[in-house]
């Protein structure tokens, strides 16, 4: 691996980890008035919703910014945050998808060591963009229930199955261009996968963890 390749994907893991070392989670000392779902935070808790993704060329992708719906009003301001972190998740991540499919269509062939570079950088990429979206859509504290709670979980589940979908349609696109004729395409993108975990293992999250 080239010393750019490996550069690349060094900085595209530190930026991951990063953005999950901002923690998920229930906030502290919420009362039963306050939103009861806590995500993590990746813009300024003033920073407006509908201001367009801007993708790698600079230009705003205004789709992104429409892509995700909410309510008119009648929420608690706690709660419209929520559905503004979300959406902001949300814009990045497909934002972030489109830029992987870019890549997908012009990556070099597996057989050849740039073409492998390519395609650990890829795989990465959907791995962690998976992952991403899991420690976002997977987020729910015990509280005592509210309508706009509910409605807000279920608005997220099915934002989530949106964008979820948008992924895992990336990740056939790729499985498609590493099937040849020595391996299927599952089985390449598994073993790219496991290279990449080997080589640029996830720091453990949890407090429980056994291993640091």
């Amino acid at each position: 691996m080239s010393d750019e390749t490996q550069r690349r994907i060094l900085a595209r893991r530190a930026r991951f980890i990063a953005l999950s070392l901002a923690g998920a989670g229930c906030t502290p000392g919420e009362t039963a008035q306050t939103p009861v779902v806590a995500l993590p935070v990746v813009a300024p808790a003033d920073a407006s919703p509908a201001e367009p993704a801007v993708t790698d060329g600079g230009t705003p992708d205004a789709a992104v910014a429409t892509e995700t719906t909410g309510p008119d009003g009648g929420v608690s301001a706690a709660t419209q945050l929520r559905y503004d972190r979300v959406r902001l998740r949300i814009g990045e991540a497909r934002t972030r998808i489109a830029a992987i499919e870019v890549e997908i269509a012009k990556a070099r062939p597996v057989a050849t060591p740039a073409g492998k570079a390519d395609w650990l950088t890829i795989v990465g990429e959907l791995d962690d963009t998976t992952w991403s979206l899991g420690m976002t859509m997977g987020v729910s504290c015990p509280s005592p229930a509210r309508p706009e709670t509910d409605e807000f979980l279920r608005w997220m589940a099915d934002e989530g199955a949106k964008v979820q979908a948008a992924l895992e349609a990336a990740r056939v696109k790729a499985r498609a261009k590493l099937k040849d004729a020595t391996m299927s395409g599952q089985d390449r993108y598994d073993a790219l996968s496991t290279e990449n975990r080997n080589a640029h293992p996830r720091p453990c999250l949890s407090i429980a963890c056994d291993h640091w």
